[in-house]
């Protein structure tokens, strides 16, 4: 007679969750080793046991959100002669670990401007514990968050993912897959969350929050702020900058109607909770919920 211990396990084996979550857990175990061993080395260049010449890290970092304007940004802080970050985005904290910090450097280090950044979407979602460590190796350093409208970044997310990463037609998706991933995006992108941690170790003067709408309504002051914020306050040639463009535009197709009655549901509490935390900022969200 099998136990039922025997008989749940095969159930499981017979569920995709299940794979699922062996591989999340999988791949968590393995970024906490890979964390272990990087904060090893960091420490053997601190205590100079390492030689740390020619080390070089940035001295900002845009770290989200993605379908917030991040690749607008960056395309015109690259276009200023005294500032430099690669195109592509690096995502080392989030997904490289088992590179050694020799050669995130050599990421950095490209490039001859004064002032060295990074575009990496995905690093609002760090951890506590690996934004500490970030801060201790670059206690200078700058953070740049950019926020949208959680309702309308929702919906273009969903959009640029099923359709331009998975090559689907969000059309033919069922509605309860939709509901689904809305849920799991708001988990993963929880902006609350998000502003407690990047507050909770960078001070005021080294966090600027960005709205989305104001690259919409004021460009060219905006950047101007941040040159400011960034420590780059000489002459602007603004015939460098794109600010202007649309960079990187998302997928013309309106929300339908039930999922907008479904998001708007979802985030009624969090928008709330942001008009509160940013004030009149994002007042006009409300009019959303």
């Amino acid at each position: 007679m099998k136990s039922p211990a025997i008989k749940l396990l095969r159930k499981h084996l017979k569920e995709k969750a299940f794979y699922q979550w062996v591989f999340i857990t999988y791949k968590s175990v393995k970024d906490f080793i890979f964390f272990c061993i990087r904060y090893l080395e960091w420490k053997l260049y601190a205590y100079n046991i390492k030689s740390s010449k020619d080390l070089c890290f940035p001295n900002f970092m845009i770290i989200g959100l993605p379908r917030c304007g991040t690749t607008w940004f960056m395309n015109n802080l690259y276009h200023h002669p005294n500032i430099h970050l690669p195109l592509t985005e690096p995502e080392y904290f989030t997904s490289h670990l088992d590179r050694s910090l020799r050669s995130y450097s050599n990421i950095i280090k490209r490039g001859t401007g004064i002032i060295r950044g990074t575009k990496s979407p995905f690093y609002c979602t760090l951890p506590v514990y690996k934004i500490r460590w970030i801060k201790e190796m670059m206690p200078d350093l700058k953070i740049i968050l950019i926020l949208r409208n959680p309702i309308d970044r929702t919906w273009s997310y969903a959009k640029w993912i099923i359709t331009k990463v998975k090559g689907k037609n969000i059309e033919k998706i069922g509605e309860q897959v939709m509901f689904d991933f809305f849920k799991k995006d708001k988990k993963r992108f929880n902006y609350l969350n998000i502003l407690k941690n990047y507050s909770s170790v960078f001070s005021s003067n080294q966090f600027k929050i960005i709205i989305f709408d104001e690259i919409k309504s004021r460009p060219k002051s905006l950047l101007r702020e941040t040159f400011n914020f960034l420590g780059e306050s000489g002459q602007k040639d603004w015939n460098r900058h794109p600010y202007y463009k649309k960079i990187n535009p998302g997928i013309d197709k309106p929300i339908p109607s039930h999922y907008a009655q479904f998001l708007r549901k979802l985030y009624s509490q969090e928008l709330l909770l942001l008009k509160k935390r940013l004030g009149s900022r994002v007042a006009s969200w409300l009019s959303t919920a």
